[in-house]
């Protein structure tokens, strides 16, 4: 039926199913010729036996391959959203929910060219022209800005529309959120910030506020910290501050680590933190010591940010 539905869908270009398993709950994936972004497998997660009702609660999510199955990893390591669903359900806690996961451009794991274009299509394409003139922001316009790259054309033009197809419903802030880590934590606070009237809450993991420069990226895959780009966190920042009134009524979860690439974000989050509190915003920004920029970690602090977001 989904199938078939899909196929008079006029975003719809290409579609093909394939089987997979979890340890709870069911998952169907599919192949979705995007027109922005190319082919993208899409993962559909619900909780056992779960039926969509106006309860129901949709939450999309960045790099959908992380989620499931460390199998499939090029570091051996998921988020475990299936297990966690079965802790809740078995502690009785809400699962009404559905997890709409996309998968990155990253397909390779720690490849430089993957690496290069996910960076391009999570960045917050808007906070670019809070850029200084120069050479920084001529790159990031000519080489980020664009219209392959525009990752929330995606979502609100052909993915949105095509879920709503789907589980035959309306989207909007009152039963939509958006959740990623690193990048896919800032577009998803991107995301929620520019399409408030539909998403009413935004999980960011280990936010990757602090951009990064040419010669770090270069040697990125043979060390685990970074210093970062001052400017480039400052841009975004800046951006952040533009559109902070969009989030009156709207929740948002922060968290960081405070090892490898999570000890850079120590000042910029508590620059967040401070524009979030000063403008009376519902959030909440934890700390994990001794976390990491790893999957496992996210994994062991999903559950605390998917209840208080979605109660």
């Amino acid at each position: 039926m989904f199938f078939k539905v899909l196929l008079t869908f006029s975003i719809s270009i290409s579609i093909q199913t394939f089987a997979m398993s979890v340890s709870f709950g069911e998952l169907e994936t599919v192949s979705f010729k995007s027109k922005v972004l190319g082919e993208r497998k899409i993962h559909f997660f619900s909780s056992e036996g779960q039926i969509i009702n106006k309860e129901t609660t949709f939450i999309f999510f960045q790099d959908g391959q992380n989620l499931f199955d460390a199998e499939t990893m090029w570091r051996n390591q998921e988020w475990e959203i299936d297990e966690t669903f079965k802790k809740m359900h078995l502690k009785n806690l809400n699962t009404n929910i559905v997890i709409i996961a996309v998968n990155s451009a990253n397909k390779s794991g720690n490849g430089f060219l993957d690496n290069t274009k996910r960076y391009a299509e999570y960045f917050p394409k808007q906070s670019i022209s809070f850029f200084d003139k120069g050479f920084r922001k001529f790159a990031y316009k000519k080489f980020i800005d664009t219209y392959r790259f525009n990752y929330l054309n995606f979502l609100s033009e052909e993915l949105i529309p095509l879920v709503e197809e789907k589980f035959k419903t309306k989207l909007n802030k009152n039963n939509t959120g958006i959740m990623g880590a690193s990048m896919g934590g800032l577009i998803s606070l991107n995301a929620m910030l520019e399409y408030p009237e539909t998403f009413g809450f935004a999980g960011a993991f280990s936010t990757h506020w602090v951009g990064i420069q040419p010669l770090e990226y270069f040697v990125l895959p043979f060390r685990k910290r970074i210093e970062g780009d001052k400017l480039t966190t400052s841009a975004i920042k800046k951006y952040i501050e533009s559109r902070v009134v969009n989030l009156e009524n709207h929740k948002t979860y922060f968290d960081r680590g405070t090892q490898g690439l999570d000890a850079a974000y120590k000042n910029p989050q508590k620059e967040i933190d401070k524009i979030f509190s000063e403008n009376n915003l519902s959030f909440k920004s934890f700390i994990f010591e001794g976390h990491d920029h790893l999957e496992k970690d996210w994994a062991k602090r999903f559950e605390k940010a998917l209840i208080f977001l979605t109660n």
